[in-house]
């Protein structure tokens, strides 16, 4: 059941995960996954007994979106995207036309999401906020 102390505890952990995933902070994403991943362990361990699968799955993808737009804006000038998104062996057609589109970054994300999978995400250390959820449930 959602109650008002949930939802204020959920916005709390989303202003937490928001504040760690600024786009103008420059630090590498490696420096960010290793920032975030103990308020996430924290966060789920603290409600491991609330029944808040649909929540996670919600801030989960919030939180990927988030890191797929820092990494787009650590890449800068297109030429710079052009080089790693071919390095991410993407079609040489849609790199140009991706890296030197004129739209928003969150446009972009969408994009990026399917190049940057969550396995790639996975190995680079970021806990899928479910996946741990789901190791220390009590039911």
């Amino acid at each position: 059941m959602e109650t008002k102390a949930n939802i204020k505890s959920i916005n709390k952990f989303k202003e937490k995960l928001h504040s760690e995933t600024i786009r103008s902070k420059c630090c590498s994403i490696a420096y960010r996954i290793s920032r975030l991943n103990p308020i996430i362990r924290g966060w789920i361990n603290h409600f491991r007994i609330c029944d808040m699968k649909e929540w996670l799955r919600r801030l989960d993808s919030y939180l990927r979106k988030r890191i797929w737009i820092c990494i787009w804006k650590q890449w800068k000038v297109p030429k710079h995207r052009e080089w790693a998104l071919v390095k991410l062996d993407m079609d040489r057609i849609k790199v140009h036309e991706l890296a030197y589109s004129w739209k928003g970054i969150y446009a972009c994300s969408l994009f990026i999401s399917l190049i940057i999978t969550n396995d790639i995400l996975k190995k680079k250390g970021l806990f899928p906020l479910v996946d741990h959820y789901n190791l220390v449930h009590v039911l």
